[in-house]
């Protein structure tokens, strides 16, 4: 982390990390008002004042990210706004390094490729990029997390592990989209969109279990219930001023067609890396599309590699075809209306209107998953790459990447 934000921790404690065009200011601005509320003995996101005085606001309704938030601001106490919110950057980086390792070293079964998919996923340049101001955009792992809990309940050997394991990867399944939650909203919303489908596709591949697993659910359904309906009161609670906002029609969306035509990444966008990243390579390949955060959504060029190379390796075609639909099905998502709204049968078009595709107004966020299963591609190429012709080969894509 400190190698690929450098020279930030330099200046970690007088400069704050971001672009400096707005976005990183308003969420340490978030950091000080959840300061100012403590110190004054109120709760951190009660109604206030302090801004838009004397008709103050909803603090819990008009911010994001309060894993961010919350945490910076409680440091600042002791050490500063600024060094508390540069920490809590960084560490939501050094949180989606850990969890992506985590999720990747027990696909492959090996550390190096768990480092692999920790760098291609954890710290890909979307994550990275979203340094610049989307501090409620850079926190991945519940996403990974939330992968290696069910990778782990649908990869169990036998009964006993079954009887001792299964429910505690269920609670970690459900902590991570409270923890994702935590770190944005549009994740979670994501997260509860997308999990069905991953529920589903890893259940078809791991199917040979899945029968002995749900007899297990069903002798602990007692258990389960209860940490279902723990579960359903945190994230009631969490989410419920939003939820009587939403009823009452006080939550506000921009005009979405307005925002889509400045913000939608271009197709070359994926392939080349928008200028806003300031990456080396783009000033030898020049990207035409409009500088902007929202259209940085560059894949990596080894990274893309070895995404369409997995497709020609020999590994199972079930497993190809579902990372194939569940890559496709965000990376679609994620085109909104089509650059210059040119695209009138895009997906988006039609979804935009429903909840929750009206929650995520900039489309180009969607990459995020993914992001996610290229990354799995990504790992089980260099998984079937490894066995073929040694670890070299892998030190020479990770040193690529």
């Amino acid at each position: 982390v400190v190698l690929f934000t450098w020279p930030s921790i330099l200046h970690i404690s007088s400069q704050y990390i971001g672009d400096g065009r707005g976005d990183n200011y308003e969420y340490a601005s978030y950091v000080k008002l959840v300061t100012h509320n403590i110190t004054q003995g109120h709760l951190p996101y009660s109604y206030t004042t302090f801004w838009r005085y004397p008709q103050g606001f909803n603090f819990y309704l008009g911010s994001d990210s309060y894993l961010t938030t919350l945490t910076a601001g409680i440091l600042s106490i002791f050490i500063g706004s600024v060094l508390a919110y540069n920490l809590v950057i960084l560490l939501l980086l050094v949180l989606n390094g850990v969890l992506s390792y985590l999720f990747f070293k027990t696909l492959a079964n090996s550390k190096l490729l768990g480092i692999a998919g920790m760098i291609t996923y954890g710290l890909s340049f979307n994550a990275l990029t979203k340094l610049g101001g989307h501090a409620n955009l850079i926190f991945n792992g519940g996403f990974s997390l939330f992968a290696f809990s069910l990778l782990k309940i649908l990869s169990f050997r036998n009964q006993t592990e079954n009887k001792h394991q299964a429910l505690k990867y269920i609670m970690l399944a459900l902590f991570s989209i409270l923890l994702t939650a935590c770190g944005s909203t549009e994740y979670f919303f994501m997260l509860v969109l997308f999990a069905p489908l991953t529920i589903i596709a890893g259940g078809l591949v791991f199917r040979q279990n899945v029968r002995e697993i749900w007899n297990i659910i069903i002798n602990q359904k007692g258990k389960l219930i209860i940490c279902l309906g723990v579960f359903t009161l945190l994230i009631t609670g969490f989410y419920s001023q939003h939820i009587m906002a939403f009823i009452t029609n006080q939550i506000i969306l921009p005009n979405r067609e307005t925002v889509l035509k400045d913000s939608t990444p271009s197709i070359i966008d994926f392939f080349l890396p928008n200028s806003y990243m300031r990456l080396l390579i783009g000033g030898f390949f020049k990207n035409p599309s409009l500088s902007s955060i929202e259209r940085s959504v560059f894949f990596g060029w080894a990274e893309l590699f070895l995404f369409i190379l997995f497709f020609f390796l020999r590994i199972p075609k079930k497993i190809k075809a579902f990372l194939l639909i569940s890559f496709l099905i965000p990376f679609v998502l994620s085109l909104g209306y089509g650059n210059d709204n040119h695209f009138f049968l895009l997906p988006y078009r039609f979804l935009s209107r429903f909840f929750p595709f009206n929650t995520v107004v900039q489309t180009g966020r969607y990459v995020v998953i993914a992001y996610f299963f290229s990354a799995i591609a990504t790992v089980l190429a260099l998984k079937s790459l490894r066995n073929k012709f040694g670890i070299v080969i892998v030190v020479v894509f990770l040193l690529l990447i």
